[in-house]
């Protein structure tokens, strides 16, 4: 049946590659007559702004055509004879922008064609000229730093530099679609960088914007699955692949989408699971004709697979075709080619400073001569010579001294590098010192607080009743009775109060017994108190005792959030569940009670001191609430 399904795919498109293909073709036999009509001069070429307009149009379609057909070689040659006459004619009219334009789609040919050197040089140049005029003039400079970014993310692997250019691409982005994908691609970036909370953060603000796109949505999708999975929640992660995988049929989406999970199942050593994922995402796969790079990783799943269920043949056969699809794949040259690309702009820099001022020599020099010092040309000459000539040592010594510069410059770099990372062990550790020793400082304040509180203040206030205590109700009259039983009702209020908040600053269950203990007690004197309100407690996962700052900000979350039950939800029912799964604490407190909308969180203190004791522990809090339905807080911690 899969297979009945694959071949109806196949089938339905190549039908609408042939009526798209037609399309093309007739576009591009359109361009090359109006071309064709255009005056030519003497020496077959045409430097016109409407020949300017016409190389422009073919270089596009032929890319295209290109970009989503087969004979690409051939396509490719056509898009660069018209690309080089596009930048040819922008030079020779001296229209700088035009040229930007023409060195944006020279480097976008030379990408398809692998050239990822060639693709970097003429976008630098492009670049370098767009960022003379303002972005409205810039035609192509969204894609002119959409190429850059590309090449330092896959080619150079410099994810840092390729996020600067993306996040300039968004700000001048003008689509939701264009926005979506430069999004995306800075949660690649951090995604690589392994920073996997701003990778998802970037990841689901493409996804908002690719909603009208199920292929940009499918695509965010799993890449927002492979970030779970690295950081440790596989089955949010895998649920989000199957569920691109089931939101849109293109071939590259699928195909990416079974070759994570057939990492996933690679890692969980599910062989079976394994080599189903891989046979698919190879089948996907070999629908597009430049998709080497995901058969080459199903191939090598498929040798993984069948090696740990030990059929060594076929493993095999599979690894041999793994290296030979791998081997096919062009090679990047990492930073050392990055670093000889930006040697040799230098370079070419050096030499128009160097050609423009010979230019202006050679001018003074001839109107010195028109104004009659014929008598001078010879030792002009000499002079010129001279000069020349210690230009070009000059010229020789720079050189010299930007060779010796790009052989030192990696070891210069690790060198800093290792300089940064003891400073910056020095510094966490210095962090982590002040911060033990500011917990301790809080707990011998709250100490000292909690026992002021209980012993002078609350027992002013027992005395203070006792002595009201000791009028006679019977010599007051109904009106003075009644405002002695409200002082003495306040009093009694007020007394219980000060015990509960001088109890639970800091409890001694907590401090000598840990978190469980310390939530027991705090659950146990709720339930005591005369509220309406019934507490339940649920703990799991808890065998050791975590850090004393966890503990300590993760007690008095709860003691927050249980107060705000009692005083605003009105509820019967409400449930502190504490659950700890390998490296992350979850917390949950619910309650039954009226609830709220969810877009007016109330923003008090209480809360206000909630999120500051969460982002102290680098924890996350959600809050969801509806009118009527409760309150569900959860708080998450990586212990």
């Amino acid at each position: 049946m899969r297979t009945l399904f694959l071949l109806t795919l196949t089938g339905l498109l190549v039908l609408s590659r042939e009526g798209e293909a037609q399309t093309h073709e007739s576009a591009i036999t359109k361009a090359r007559t109006e071309l064709a009509a255009l005056p030519q001069s003497p020496s077959g070429t045409n430097y016109s702004p409407q020949a300017l307009e016409l190389y422009d149009k073919l270089t596009n379609l032929y890319i295209a055509y290109a970009d989503s057909y087969d004979g690409q070689d051939r396509t490719l040659d056509s898009a660069q004879y018209f690309v080089n006459h596009y930048l040819e004619t922008a030079q020779a009219l001296q229209i700088e922008l035009a040229e930007a334009d023409a060195l944006t789609l020279k480097g976008k040919v030379a990408h398809l064609r692998m050239q990822y050197r060639e693709s970097y040089v003429a976008n630098y140049q492009a670049y370098h000229i767009y960022s003379q005029y303002p972005v409205e003039r810039c035609r192509y400079l969204y894609e002119c730093l959409k190429r850059m970014g590309r090449i330092q993310y896959n080619t150079l692997e410099d994810y840092e530099k390729a996020m600067g250019y993306f996040m300039v691409g968004e700000k001048i982005a003008k689509t939701r679609q264009d926005r979506s994908f430069m999004l995306r691609q800075i949660g690649l970036c951090y995604l690589k960088l392994e920073n996997y909370s701003q990778a998802r953060q970037y990841l689901y603000k493409s996804l908002a914007l690719a909603q009208t796109s199920t292929y940009e949505k499918a695509m965010t999708l799993n890449f927002l699955g492979e970030s779970y999975i690295k950081s440790g929640d596989t089955t949010r992660g895998e649920a989000m692949i199957q569920r691109a995988i089931r939101l849109d049929s293109s071939t590259v989406t699928r195909s990416a989408g079974h070759l994570l999970l057939a990492k996933l199942n690679l890692d969980r050593k599910e062989t079976e699971q394994i080599i189903m994922n891989a046979q698919l995402a190879l089948r996907y796969a070999s629908l597009e004709n430049n998709n080497l790079s995901d058969r080459a990783e199903a191939w090598q799943y498929l040798y993984e697979a069948y090696k740990q269920r030990g059929d060594y043949a076929k493993a095999l056969t599979y690894y041999e075709r793994y290296k030979a699809t791998a081997d096919s794949l062009p090679k990047s040259k990492g930073m050392q080619d990055y670093y000889q690309i930006m040697v040799e702009l230098k370079r070419e820099k050096l030499a128009e400073k160097e050609e423009e001022a010979n230019f202006q020599r050679k001018y003074k020099l001839w109107i010195t001569i028109i104004a009659g010092l014929l008598l001078l040309i010879g030792a002009g000459l000499v002079w010129l010579n001279q000069s020349v000539r210690r230009k070009q040592r000059k010229i020789e010594a720079q050189n010299r001294e930007i060779e010796q510069l790009n052989e030192t410059l990696e070891i210069r770099v690790q060198e800093r590098t290792a300089e940064l990372q003891k400073a910056n062990r020095e510094l966490v550790q210095k962090n982590r010192e002040i911060s033990e020793a500011l917990l301790i400082g809080q707990t011998m304040e709250r100490k000292r607080v909690a026992a002021e509180l209980h012993d002078n203040l609350g027992g002013l206030l027992a005395a203070a009743r006792m002595t009201i205590q000791a009028l006679n109700p019977e010599h007051l009259s109904s009106q003075e009775k009644v405002i002695y039983d409200d002082v003495l009702a306040m009093m009694k209020h007020a007394y219980e109060e000060i015990r509960f908040i001088s109890h639970n600053m800091l409890p001694v269950e907590l401090e000598k017994y840990g978190l469980e203990a310390g939530l027991k007690r705090l659950v146990l004197i709720m339930n005591n108190s005369r509220s309406q309100t019934q507490f339940t407690l649920r703990v799991s996962g808890l065998e050791e005792r975590l850090s004393q700052d966890i503990e300590f900000n993760v007690y008095n979350i709860c003691l927050e959030l249980c107060n705000n039950i009692l005083k605003h939800a009105k509820a019967l029912l409400a449930e502190i569940v504490v659950e700890k799964k390998e490296d992350t604490l979850q917390v949950t407190v619910t309650d039954d009670g009226v609830g709220f909308e969810a877009d007016q969180l109330p923003e008090g203190m209480g809360l206000r001191n909630i999120r500051e004791r969460a982002e102290a522990i680098g924890g996350t809090l959600d809050i969801h609430s509806a009118p009527q339905k409760g309150t569900h807080v959860v708080l998450a911690v990586t212990v």
